[in-house]
């Protein structure tokens, strides 16, 4: 591998492989090219992004991969733009399994157990994981599932594709509550999370990702299901704010996280306007957590990163390279709620593309990142009302 200087006081490694990560630990020196956000190219409408990464490095990400060697021989100039400068993390990214998921998503830290859950939706597995005993297990559902949540019990609330079921954690049995659309049989759950309240929200997709087929459903204490939002794409990421007065939620073809104003005591939402736009380059914005400080951690599908955004300025603050493209969720765990886990995926990429990206599909955690999420909120149920 060489170095190439281009302007801008920085190094990017230079290499033929077509690789859609360049990246060199010890040319890079920090705070360089930090502000740097968009690559231009004297030969076209190519575009790439450059992202910090937690080991002092800088990965470029070529989004067209098979004009690896026509980038290089065109590149012209770099962009700064002051608007996107990220702070770098002082700790890697790690691989937590070897298992890797078709389409990994809805990591869950339950700190009683102090285990680490998340799903393979396609795949129909609810994984779990101990730190502490390095330990790893599959609860197979025989059935798609988008969504899952602590219950008081120590159980799990799970929006699968033939509905919502209660999943006992140690048997791994499933008890079916209610299908809200037993009539929609091309539709899937597809993310879902607990409010302040303990009720259970979780949205729907079509398996053909057609436009306005899903819809955002809550699921009340007492068993009572109703429609929140309707005619949604590819129902998504969802976080409350820590007063509890706001909500966010992403459908993702939007490319946007919108808030409501939200009533814990109704469930209520209202008020609806966008809170951040996500530009095409930075891929589609898939699940999210929310952190003590109120800022949003989005898993950004085609996009190379997890990255942390204020909903109250639409500013990005932080961004996390990582070694797959479609990173789908992320949430906090660890005993001090600071590691930060990330789901990834598999799903449609090329051989070749699996070839430049074989952690696709992993978990990742970045440990001791430091910020700290907030407790999972668990479903809220009696026995009895269910």
């Amino acid at each position: 591998m060489t170095l190439q200087r281009v302007e801008g006081n920085g190094y990017f490694a230079k290499n033929r492989k077509k690789n859609p990560i360049y990246q060199d630990e010890s040319a890079c020196q920090p705070d360089l090219l930090v502000a740097c956000d968009d690559i231009e190219m004297g030969g076209g409408d190519f575009k790439s992004v450059l992202l910090h990464n937690p080991i002092n490095s800088y990965i470029f990400r070529n989004r067209r991969l098979t004009k690896t060697t026509l980038f290089w021989q065109s590149l012209a100039k770099i962009v700064r733009n002051p608007d996107t400068m990220t702070k770098p993390l002082a700790q890697p990214y790690k691989v937590v399994t070897s298992n890797r998921c078709l389409l990994g998503e809805g990591p869950v830290w339950d700190s009683q157990r102090q285990v680490i859950y998340w799903l393979d939706i396609l795949n129909g597995i609810i994984h779990e994981h101990s730190p502490s005993k390095n330990s790893h297990r599959q609860i197979p559902l025989n059935d798609m599932v988008g969504a899952v949540a602590l219950c008081k019990n120590g159980d799990f609330i799970a929006a699968m594709k033939s509905g919502l079921a209660i999943v006992e954690q140690d048997s791994g049995a499933v008890k079916p509550l209610v299908d809200p659309e037993s009539h929609l049989p091309g539709n899937r759950f597809n993310e879902g999370k607990c409010d302040p309240a303990g009720r259970f929200w979780a949205g729907t997709m079509a398996l053909s990702e057609v436009e306005g087929a899903g819809n955002l459903y809550m699921l009340d204490t007492d068993g009572a299901c109703s429609l929140k939002i309707p005619g949604v794409s590819i129902s998504n990421g969802l976080a409350w704010a820590s007063d509890h007065k706001t909500m966010y939620y992403i459908d993702s073809p939007t490319r946007k996280v919108v808030a409501y104003d939200y009533s814990q005591a109704t469930g209520g939402i209202s008020n609806q306007r966008v809170a951040i736009s996500i530009p095409e380059e930075e891929g589609s914005p898939d699940g999210m957590t929310i952190d003590s400080e109120g800022m949003l951690w989005i898993g950004h599908w085609d996009g190379w990163q997890v990255a942390r955004w204020n909903p109250l300025t639409g500013q990005k603050l932080l961004s996390i390279g990582m070694p797959a493209a479609r990173i789908t969720s992320c949430t906090f765990g660890g005993e001090t709620l600071q590691d930060l886990y990330i789901t990834s995926a598999r799903v449609g990429l090329t051989d070749e593309q699996l070839e430049e990206q074989p952690l696709a599909g992993s978990l990742f955690v970045v440990e001791n990142c430091g910020f700290k999420g907030m407790e999972a909120v668990k479903f809220g149920y009696s026995e009895a009302s269910l």
